[in-house]
């Protein structure tokens, strides 16, 4: 097998960076995130999500515009 190779990084005061070229990112920027909450110099992750019904969902409503208005101006 091969052998893992792990790093360890506390530094992301760059926070997340979408835009520059890889090669122009800073070591302490984050590139993809997942499941992470990022806040001012920290990454920590996500808090779950809580089930609050158990029912199924049996009826979906489509809005629609009516001769230009809103169907809330109907």
């Amino acid at each position: 097998m091969g052998t893992k190779l792990l790093a360890t990084f506390r530094d992301f005061s760059a926070g997340l960076n979408v835009k520059d070229a890889a090669n122009l990112i800073p070591e302490n920027a984050l590139t993809e995130s997942q499941n992470a909450v990022i806040g001012n110099g920290y990454v920590a992750k996500r808090s779950g999500y809580e089930q609050f019904a158990s029912s199924q969902v049996t009826q979906t409503l489509t809005w629609q515009q009516f001769g230009g208005k809103k169907w809330s101006d109907v």
